[in-house]
């Protein structure tokens, strides 16, 4: 078949030992070196939609849309359960810059390609991956509790123990989540090359339900977290509990959180700025000062007529805590 035909071409990156595949023409799946083409193409045995997404598949990476043509290969592979189409993928996801999605998808192209995979093309993905490891690094992430969920970057990509997934070279930030267990966040830097290790130990929690009044604002730990009610998780031990609103006294105080329990706390604000103490206090105020208004205003030349009897009143204390 002329050189014209084929629908994969190979270049290799000097010293990176990457193959990338180019678009030029329909021919099948390249063949081993020294050995006859096969006769029919993988367009050839696709049909219906799988060979309608493939071939703009096909178009797109052409074009240098790698991201569309993404969508459409794998459009192609759903319809078609042809695994060849994860050479595909992986060459479009190289083409992204997604080095470790890329070397993900071309293991399973040599794993799951079926026999219609030659042992060359098998060579050739495992050449593309070795190409492809200085951009990557394969991270662990060990916990003290197994099952918890991690996260890479807001992506859920597995569990504890989680062992060697592919991650690109970057920033990157890491999140353990497991229920009864406070979130844990790691930041993570990746050089690529080496490989990494986490182990993380995960802090017990407990939840705490804040009850106060309406509009009331809600504060833990220093940090705003909503007003009138709140119900969070947070870590076991002492928590600072600051509820406070315009024109009345705030209540702080110590919220101690237990493992797995669950605290609620009610919480009612004073009407004023003032402590209900010194209301009371001037209450008392008020009324020693109405008994003396009344015996200057009832008071007799009389002295047989007795006049008023001025009593105490105690202060109150209160306070709220592509192949192609």
């Amino acid at each position: 078949m002329a050189a014209a035909a084929r629908l994969v071409t190979r270049r290799r990156f000097a010293g990176a030992l990457l193959v990338i595949a180019t678009l030029a023409g329909t021919s099948p799946l390249f063949a081993a070196p020294g050995t006859e083409e096969p006769t029919t193409s993988l367009a050839d045995e696709l049909s219906g939609m799988a060979k309608a997404e493939y071939i703009a598949g096909r178009a797109l990476y052409a074009d240098g849309d790698y991201a569309a043509a993404l969508i459409k290969f794998q459009s192609a592979l759903d319809a078609s359960k042809d695994n060849r189409l994860l050479w595909n993928l992986g060459v479009c996801h190289r083409g992204l810059r997604h080095y470790a999605e890329a070397s993900r998808l071309l293991e399973r192209y040599v794993r799951e390609g079926g026999p219609r995979v030659t042992d060359a093309e098998r060579a050739e993905a495992n050449q593309f991956i070795a190409g492809l490891r200085p951009y990557v690094a394969a991270v662990s992430v060990h916990a003290s509790e197994a099952g918890a969920s991690v996260f890479l970057d807001d992506k859920l990509v597995g569990v504890t123990p989680l062992e060697k997934y592919l991650v690109d070279i970057g920033q990157h930030t890491i999140v353990l989540k497991k229920d009864r267990f406070a979130d844990h966040s790691a930041a993570l830097t990746v050089t690529g090359t080496t490989d990494v290790l986490l182990d993380v130990k995960l802090p017990h929690e407990g939840r705490l339900v804040v009850r106060a009044g309406a509009g009331d604002t809600i504060a833990i730990d220093g940090r705003v977290v909503g007003s009138s009610s709140h119900e969070t998780s947070l870590s076991t031990g002492v928590h600072k509990l600051r509820v406070s609103a315009p024109g009345k006294k705030a209540s702080e105080s110590e919220i101690v959180i237990e493992d797995g329990a669950v605290r609620a706390v009610d919480v009612s604000l004073d009407n004023s700025g003032l402590p209900l103490w010194a209301w009371v206090g001037l209450g008392a105020v008020a009324v020693t000062g109405a008994s003396v208004a009344g015996y200057f205003i009832f008071r007799s030349d009389d002295p047989a007529r007795p006049g008023p009897v001025l009593g105490t009143m105690q202060p109150y204390t209160h306070q709220t805590g592509v192949r192609f």
